[in-house]
């Protein structure tokens, strides 16, 4: 019997035969680049902070990175399976086998349900926002899921900050799809100037550039300005908690004869009207 093994956001997905012997392990994992995709947009689906250090660890030490990376997954699935098995009702595969579908590849329990609601929603709003690419996802989803797995893990490492921001700052979710833009063009102007000829031409371009980095750089000034006011207001919320808990120790060092005779009584009676631990 074939069984296909997948991890989420990542999902290769190696295929292992099943003999029916308890105890076989399946060969080590082969750590090609559309595996690796996979496994960190896997990470990044729980733990965003996780998957950005080591995106960075592994443009400079690729080594270490593989190394981290098996440890990250040893250490969530443990050191005998490396992923999920994947669950199938709809149809036969290719070579007999069982067909898998989407649902079925983020595995069962509260996990899985997860999982395909942080698929679900960034679906959904890569679909409001950049229809394009959802549109481009979903045909691939029907022609090569394995592929679409790593694809979709490249668009969340570049979009999913942006849809977080748009839940708790549609401001700072503007600021951040415009600065997306303005790096697209920056790309695109640099390598147009590379590849021009003409001194007129090339100093145009130059001049889109100059904007480019201009504009970029009041989006940074924006950005920089949202966040300063959101901790602003975290600040003013800790310190009304702050007063609140002062408030609260006042009140009981005022109270503190009359609890502590309530308390006498509570014990002797068998009934508690305060919490004292």
């Amino acid at each position: 019997m074939v069984v296909a093994v997948v991890m989420w956001s990542g999902v290769n997905v190696a295929v292992a035969e099943q003999t029916g012997q308890k105890g076989r392990r399946h060969r080590p994992m082969v750590m090609t680049e559309e595996r690796v995709e996979r496994m960190l947009s896997r990470i990044g689906q729980t733990n965003p902070e996780k998957a950005e250090q080591l995106a960075r660890l592994r443009e400079k030490d690729p080594n270490e990175f593989q190394k981290r990376l098996r440890e990250h997954f040893r250490q969530e699935f443990g050191e005998r399976s490396w992923g999920q098995k994947a669950q199938s009702h709809s149809g036969r595969g290719p070579h007999g086998g069982h067909k898998m579908t989407l649902p079925g590849m983020m595995g069962k329990g509260p996990m899985g349900e997860r999982m395909w609601k942080d698929h679900t929603d960034f679906i959904s709003w890569l679909t409001e926002n950049y229809p394009d690419k959802a549109e481009r996802l979903q045909k691939l989803q029907q022609e090569d899921m394995e592929a679409y797995f790593g694809q979709l893990g490249s668009i969340m490492r570049t979009y999913k900050h942006i849809m977080k921001a748009s839940k708790r700052n549609p401001e700072l979710a503007g600021v951040l799809k415009e600065d997306l833009r303005l790096k697209k063009q920056r790309s695109e102007l640099l390598a147009e100037i590379k590849a021009a000829t003409d001194e007129g031409e090339k100093k145009q371009l130059e001049n889109q550039l100059e904007k480019v980095v201009a504009d970029r750089f009041e989006l940074i000034i924006k950005r920089k300005q949202i966040q300063y006011e959101e901790l602003l207001r975290k600040i003013e919320h800790l310190k009304e908690q702050v007063r609140e808990r002062k408030n609260e120790v006042d009140s009981l060092k005022s109270q503190k004869a009359d609890k502590v005779k309530e308390r006498l009584e509570e014990l002797l009676s068998g009934t508690e009207k305060i919490d004292w631990d």
